[in-house]
């Protein structure tokens, strides 16, 4: 079994902690926009970008 990435672990934590309503505690909201900003959020790449491009324009066709 594959150790849990400390990250995950924390979101986890922090998932949990907005559950139980602890989120509306400065720290734990500030750490967790913190986490997600520079920890679990990535650029998209190309091919994503292209794919988004393409689902957007085929959503716009269907509601012409």
């Amino acid at each position: 079994i594959r150790a849990i990435s400390p990250w995950v672990g924390i979101e986890i934590c922090l998932w949990i902690d907005k559950l139980v309503g602890l989120d509306k505690i400065p720290v734990f909201s500030q750490a967790s926009t913190l986490l997600q900003k520079y920890i679990t959020t990535s650029q998209p790449r190309e091919i994503q970008l292209l794919t988004a491009q393409s689902a957007i324009r085929a959503l716009v066709n269907a509601h012409k």
